[in-house]
């Protein structure tokens, strides 16, 4: 099983979407509309419990399933949960950025919102 999947984040976006009552967090490698390479998780203010979240594709989303995610200055470390790891065979996704400090404010309070009800956010040194 492959250990993490890496990518380095040219663009990353963190807001909160009044209109749709919704979080949303979106690192991806390329700076275009449709990237190969991505990470897009979000959460509806009124919804329960799970957040959704879409690896690369649609073929790789679903709700819930994140053991522990991770964010440090220029880092954010999402380890998956067993059955994860065996359905996409990694362990998780290692995305590096370099982002202004108003964004990466922004990037933790998205997501304490993102996971405030799964209990997996942590935030590294």
């Amino acid at each position: 099983m492959n250990k993490f999947f890496e990518f380095e984040a040219s663009q990353v976006y963190a807001n909160y979407d009044a209109n749709l009552e919704t979080w949303l967090l979106g690192l991806s490698q390329e700076e275009r509309p449709d990237p190969e390479v991505y990470l897009i998780v979000q959460r509806g203010e009124d919804e329960e419990e799970f957040y959704y979240y879409e690896i690369n594709s649609r073929e790789a989303s679903g709700y819930g399933g994140f053991k522990l995610a991770t964010l440090t200055r220029n880092e954010l470390k999402i380890e998956l949960n067993d059955k994860l790891k065996n359905e996409y065979e990694t362990q998780g996704l290692l995305i590096t950025f370099k982002v202004s400090n108003d964004t990466y404010e922004m990037m933790k309070v998205a997501l304490r919102n993102l996971f405030k009800k799964s209990d997996c956010f942590t935030e590294g040194i």
